[in-house]
């Protein structure tokens, strides 16, 4: 028997987002050493910040999921001088400021993957049980 005709279609849809937010490409596991996220970006995108704000919605979450002891901060501004920002902050106190205005959200990704930010080893598939 299928599954997709016993789940009532609410409960197959919030099933398929949390299996997207468990198993993602943003499933990711950030160093022990990184302590803080910052993401800042306008609040009307236009062309500059697209990315940070795809970003923000596509892969932060399950970053989030995965790293719950790190602090992930988003911040929309208004004011159409400032550039987006991603700025990772370190348990050493350091803090790395890495300019997003034109880097699309795999770019954005692919940045804390060079900062040592891996892939989720054992993902975890929410599956139903057959009756």
């Amino acid at each position: 028997m299928s599954t997709n005709k016993i789940l009532p279609k609410g409960v197959k849809k919030q099933l398929q987002r949390l299996n997207t937010l468990t198993t993602g490409p943003g499933a990711l596991t950030l160093p022990k050493s990184l302590t803080r996220v910052d993401l800042m970006f306008q609040k009307s995108v236009k062309e500059q910040g697209i990315g940070a704000k795809q970003f923000w919605r596509q892969y932060l979450p399950p970053i989030q999921f995965y790293n719950p002891d790190v602090v992930i901060s988003v911040r929309r501004f208004e004011d159409a001088s400032q550039r987006p920002l991603l700025t990772l902050e370190y348990a050493e106190g350091n803090k790395k400021e890495i300019p997003i205005a034109t880097k699309s959200a795999e770019e954005v990704l692919e940045i804390l993957v060079k900062e040592g930010a891996e892939k989720v080893a054992k993902p975890v598939e929410l599956g139903v049980a057959e009756y």
